[in-house]
């Protein structure tokens, strides 16, 4: 598992952020959707790869 950070927009005044543990991306995006609904805007990402070069 790991942690996957983020926010959504449930409106254009209201951002939450949030933490989930996941084994993927697709994993984690699935679990925030299904917290806050279909109709948000998601931006999420893992600290660890963020942080690796590219």
């Amino acid at each position: 598992m790991r942690e996957y950070v983020g926010y959504v927009w449930k409106d254009e005044q209201q951002r939450i952020d949030f933490k989930v543990q996941a084994k993927s991306l697709q994993d984690a995006k699935r679990e925030v959707l299904r917290q806050y609904g279909e109709d948000v805007a998601i931006s999420i990402w893992n600290e660890d790869d963020a942080n690796q070069p590219r």
